[in-house]
């Protein structure tokens, strides 16, 4: 599981990545309910089914969230996103026109990054394993060391086999 870590913070905080392109494919912050009665079950089961319902999660949408960018983002009114950017610059004006340069907007920008990087950890292996590349673990990992905000990085990798196929 994946787990957002800052000093202070009492409680994990949970991602599922989910889209629907044809079939629903899901990136889970842990296991599912089933996974999880399963896990108890019959201890490493839980974690090897997670592992193949996340490897056919598409690997472009994977790496398309670790270009995020905040200031970019849309609302569903104009207002709302110029208050939205401003309060996460702190500003003191919530209707003003944002400084999209504010340095809060790029850690934020970094923090999701590394949030979906640690999500995506497990199904860009199971990537690699395919396509012979480590070009999406490198992007990860280069994603967390950005986030000099992240204090504590948990990942499991129960039942992933992390070797390559010839």
């Amino acid at each position: 599981s994946a787990r957002y870590g800052r000093e202070g913070s009492r409680s994990p905080l949970l991602l599922d990545i989910a889209t629907a392109s044809g079939m629903v494919e899901m990136l889970t912050d842990g296991l599912t309910h089933k996974e999880t009665i399963e896990e108890r079950k019959n201890p490493g089961e839980g974690w090897c089914r997670k592992s193949i319902r996340e490897e056919t999660f598409p690997v472009d949408l994977a790496q398309s969230c670790l270009d995020i960018d905040i200031t970019k983002a849309n609302a569903t009114e104009p207002i709302d996103r110029t208050r939205i950017l401003n309060v996460l610059a702190g500003r003191g004006d919530p209707n003003g026109e944002p400084d999209l340069s504010h340095a809060n907007h790029e850690i934020i920008n970094q923090s999701l990054r590394s949030l979906f990087a640690v999500a995506m950890w497990r199904s860009a292996i199971q990537h690699r394993r395919k396509s012979h590349s480590d070009q999406l673990l490198h992007k990860l990992a280069i994603a967390l060391r950005l986030d000099y905000t992240r204090t504590i990085l948990h990942l499991d990798l129960s039942c992933l086999d992390m070797a390559q196929e010839d």
